[in-house]
């Protein structure tokens, strides 16, 4: 142990003065040994010199050495001086070339790194490390017979190591393959009956997958035909072989898919049709259940039409039979229950209409409780063309506001910043800019602030003289009058346009010099040429919509026949027509109803009481109103209210025809009351007569004539009575013959109607007229005149023959003006008050004067009357669209 440690020591000792030694030696070469440095800047290295820094004398305080240090210091210098300086150097350079080749072969500069280390061999022959780098850098650029050899084995060896990757890579292919087919194969085995379908489908993309891996490495193989130790006509066998499995497995498999899929849909198609069958039962059940229902409740012709229903479905079912025969039988017997009950009901309802028709007021249109089941049934005239979603979708787009300013923006340029600021497509014909004239660079000076996409787009392409269709869900934007799309013959019947409503004046039954005859009720027979033709809408149609598309070298036309349009355009155009032509039908079609009150009030009192005395010529005097005679002064002769005899008996007075007759409040005219004759007879013979009577009464007497009516046209409604009379007498062959004329009673009303544009107004013209005969009735006026009468024989007699004339008061209450009233308003035409007031006193002078018994030698009556006629007139704007919105 103290010997390794002696030894440990003197090592230490000899490396410390052989560094002492070495300061020396270098402190008296006052030149540094050159260092060589590799050079980057060629293939050849360079040697560049660098001095070592001189050491800085540095002053040390050196210690006191033992005896043992100087000894081996005197051994160390010794040995020191077995080697030159020359060697040293050598040593030194050979260091710095092995470590400027390594920095080259680092950097992979083989030549370069063999230069220096041949420089390192050559400076110090016993440098193993620059042998050592200098072999290797001659075995990397293959210059070393060993080298060669080594290149040689790596060559075989990186063949022989490709070739045993492709071995793997086409082993682990067939293998996922393999792998791929049995996953497949179990995913099918071990699925459950009901999901054999969707396992078909997981195991059919294996088998596919796997399909592909045999084709990929059939692909691999072909590119590695140039290595023989590879097998490649046996992988290429195991893979078109694997192609061949795979295929057969696919082809099974669509096979039993198939058959799977057959078995499902039978398997499913009985179950639906069980399910069907169940559906049928269930639903036959609940008709049943129905039918019977409607048995219990009576409504036999519902319960039978259900059964009926039920035969149809299922001809054999005995239960809907037996339904419609208990329909039947209890149909009959209720049918005798019920017929005094319809009688019965059928009579109020009759009541109940004559009530409802005493209403002034009624609908003007009522339509029928199954109009719209018979509307269903009825094609219009012209097809409906129905638009794509995409059209409906594009409308709706362009009606949203846009807001932009295109000023010194060309026409191209604006129409696609539009596009992009809307989301609508906009597309250009390609003879826009070329045959239709228009400029894409042209200037529009057009500005909106919340205006339509679509009435902005008219804006546009009226500047520059185009127009724009939709077409291929986009806006085509066309040369102006171009077709686009599919041209289609379509016809439009337009007899209800072109045939005006004719007018219909009303008649004058004013009374003439001749009396009135009923030709002067004739109607207006002339055509008037003011209404619409089929020339005028055809014109403007043309004019109006697509206006320079009409040219039939375009392939698009317009006729007339037999009442209908006969159209070929495109679809859009078609559109328009439609829409024109319904539009020309709302104003066509709008009707006016219009009623006229003459509303009469008359209200009326009568008072008088008084005897009337007057000389008695003849003992007996008629009854009034019969024609026995009795004797004069019983007092139970006493005149029932409507002067005719009765004897005990008093009855109501009012009948129909005294009070339809009028009111007539004058005292000198036959009143009701208490009539009674006493007759004194003797030397002085008298007979008075009391009269009593008091009344009061008031009426109204309603005269409402309507009539409906297209809008501005006239039409009239005319309720005539004709009565004749005896007018003159024609003087013929000495005898007279009666002329009779006519005269007429009644109500005419004329009118003719003009509906304003927002359809809230109605200007009228009104010429309401009522003909009454007066109270006075027929005046007669006698006369008589010599004429021949007819003797017995051949005799001719002349005699006096007394004729009568009679002469007709009628009153006319008529009305001419025009008026503007809002639709369904109420209109005071016109009217008339009149009055009366009057008061008669009669009686025998002096006696009459006498206090309380005056009252038995006068008569006193007082009397009132008023009148008041008043004419209105309603109207009410008929509009079958809002009608039918409320059925």
């Amino acid at each position: 142990m103290k010997k390794i440690y002696y030894i440990s020591f003197l090592v230490f000792i000899t490396f410390f003065v052989s560094t002492e030694a070495q300061e020396k030696v270098e402190e008296k070469n006052e030149k540094p040994a050159p260092i060589e440095k590799k050079s980057i800047n060629g293939d050849e290295a360079s040697t560049v010199e660098e001095s070592v820094p001189e050491k800085q004398d540095t002053k040390k305080i050196k210690e006191p050495k033992s005896e043992i240090e100087l000894l081996a210091e005197k051994r160390l210098i010794g040995v020191a001086k077995k080697y030159s300086i020359k060697e040293q150097e050598l040593i030194i350079k050979a260091k710095n070339y092995v470590r400027l080749g390594k920095d080259r072969f680092e950097k992979l500069d083989y030549k370069g790194a063999e230069k220096f280390f041949r420089k390192a061999v050559g400076s110090n022959p016993h440098n193993k490390e620059g042998k050592l780098w200098l072999d290797k850098t001659l075995d990397i650029r293959g210059k070393s017979p060993r080298s060669r050899y080594v290149a040689g084995e790596h060559s075989r060896n990186h063949e022989n190591v490709r070739i045993q990757e492709y071995r793997v890579e086409a082993e682990n292919q067939l293998l996922k393959a393999k792998f791929l087919i049995s996953d497949g194969v179990r995913i099918i085995d071990e699925s459950a009956p009901g999901d054999k379908l969707s396992s078909m489908a997981s195991g059919e993309k294996k088998f596919k997958e796997a399909f592909k891996k045999y084709e990929k490495l059939i692909e691999q193989l072909a590119l590695r035909r140039d290595f023989p130790k590879f097998d490649e006509k046996g992988y290429r066998k195991k893979a078109v072989l694997g192609k061949q499995n795979v295929t057969k497995l696919l082809t099974q498999l669509n096979i039993s898919r198939k058959r799977l899929q057959n078995e499902v849909a039978y398997k499913k198609e009985q179950e639906d049709s069980l399910r069907s069958q169940e559906i049928f039962k269930f639903r036959i059940s609940k008709q049943l259940v129905s039918a019977k229902e409607q048995l219990r409740l009576k409504n036999f012709d519902a319960a039978e039409k259900i059964a009926r229903q039920i035969l149809r479905e299922d001809p054999k079912n005995s239960k809907a039979q037996k339904v419609i025969k208990k329909a039947r039988k209890k149909r009959h017997k209720d049918h005798d229950k019920t017929v005094p009950k319809m009688l019965k009901n059928q009579i109020d309802i009759g009541n109940q209409l004559v009530d409802e028709y005493h209403i002034p007021h009624q609908d003007p249109i009522v339509y029928p409780a199954e109009w719209e089941s018979l509307i269903e049934s009825r094609t219009p005239d012209s097809k409906d063309f129905k638009k794509a979603p995409w059209k409906i979708s594009m409308l709706q787009a362009m009606e949203q506001p846009v807001h932009f300013d295109f000023t010194n923006t060309g026409f191209k340029e604006g129409l696609l910043e539009l596009s992009e600021l809307t989301g609508i497509t906009i597309a250009f014909d390609r003879k826009l800019f070329t045959d239709g004239g228009v400029d894409p660079d042209a200037a529009i000076e057009t500005e909106s602030k919340g205006l339509s996409f679509k009435n902005a787009l008219k804006w546009i392409l009226s500047d520059v003289n185009a127009d724009y269709t939709l077409y291929s869900q986009a806006i085509y934007i066309i040369p102006q009058g171009q077709v686009t799309g599919e041209t289609i013959m379509q016809t439009y019947s337009i007899l209800d346009l072109i045939t005006k409503p004719r007018d219909f004046p009303g008649p004058d039954i004013s009374l003439g010099q001749g009396g009135a005859t009923i030709e002067d009720l004739g109607d207006d027979d002339g055509d008037d040429e003011s209404g619409l033709t089929g020339d005028n809408i055809k014109e403007l149609i043309q004019e109006k919509i697509a206006r320079d598309s009409w040219d039939d070298a375009k392939g698009t036309s317009i006729e007339i026949f037999q009442g209908k349009l006969i159209v070929i355009h495109n679809e859009e155009v078609q559109e328009q027509i439609i829409a024109f032509l319904s539009e020309l039908r709302k104003a066509q079609t709008l009707q006016v109803m219009i009623q006229t009150r003459f509303i009469d009030v008359a209200k009326g009192t009568l008072e008088e009481i008084g005897v009337e005395w007057k000389g008695l010529d003849q003992a007996g005097v008629n009854d009034i109103g019969g024609t026995e005679r009795d004797g004069a002064g019983w007092l139970s002769d006493v005149r029932r209210l409507d002067d005719y005899d009765v004897r005990g008996t008093m009855r109501n007075p009012s009948t129909i025809s005294s009070f339809a007759s009028g009111f007539n409040p004058s005292p000198t005219a036959r009143q009701l009351g208490l009539f009674g004759q006493v007759a004194i007879l003797g030397n002085v013979q008298a007979e008075a007569i009391l009269h009593a009577v008091e009344t009061s009464g008031d009426g109204i007497k309603i005269s409402a004539p309507s009539v409906t009516v297209f809008n501005n046209s006239i039409a009239n409604v005319a309720v005539i009575q004709s009565r004749n009379f005896i007018q003159d007498y024609e003087v013929i062959d000495g005898g007279f013959d009666p002329v009779v004329a006519q005269f007429f009673e009644g109500v005419v009303l004329e009118v003719k109607p003009t509906v304003s544009s927002d359809r809230k107004y109605i200007t009228m013209e009104v010429r309401p007229t009522i003909a009454t005969l007066s109270p006075r009735g027929l005046q007669e006026f006698q006369f008589s005149a010599i004429g021949a009468v007819g003797g017995g024989g051949n005799a001719i007699v002349l005699d006096t023959v007394t004729l009568t004339i009679q002469i007709p008061n009628i009153i006319y209450e008529r009305l001419r003006t025009t008026v503007n009233l809002p639709d369904r308003s109420v209109v005071l035409l016109g009217g008339l008050i009149r009055g009366f007031k009057g008061s008669s006193q009669n009686g025998i002078p002096l006696l009459s004067n006498i206090p309380f018994l005056g009252r038995l030698f006068k008569t006193k009556a007082h009397s009132t009357a008023k009148r008041n006629l008043i004419i209105s007139i309603t109207g009410r704007i008929i509009i079958f669209e809002e009608i039918e919105s409320e059925l």
